[in-house]
């Protein structure tokens, strides 16, 4: 009955460890984290955002990100996308569109 209960118990703890965001690698996610594939796509999202530059399309932003955007907002005249650029202090990095042409990229914490 013992082994049984010891049993349960290591299995419900193991469980709980792979539910609870720890990452076991080494890294910028390292350690605790409620969303881990957020940081990890905030990282990916850091190392090329610099790289979109004011003029390009919304296909050559794509293409530099390597993704879709996490985040939308669109009017009849501009359209922003939106991709978390910083894991540990939220922050969102924007890219706005005017005529089809990058017009500005700004930070702001979500």
């Amino acid at each position: 009955m013992q082994r049984i209960a010891v049993t349960l118990i290591g299995a419900l703890l193991t469980a709980g460890c792979a539910l609870s965001g720890h990452y076991e690698g080494s890294g910028p996610c390292e350690g605790f984290h409620k969303d881990l594939q957020a940081c990890e796509r905030a990282y990916k999202n850091s190392l090329v955002i610099g790289k979109v530059k004011i003029g390009q399309s919304p296909e050559e932003v794509r293409a530099v990100m390597g993704r879709d955007h996490e985040r939308r907002e669109a009017t009849a005249e501009t359209e922003s996308w939106g991709y978390l650029t910083n894991y540990a202090d939220q922050l969102l990095t924007t890219i706005s569109f005017r005529n089809g042409r990058v017009t500005e990229l700004r930070q702001a914490h979500q």
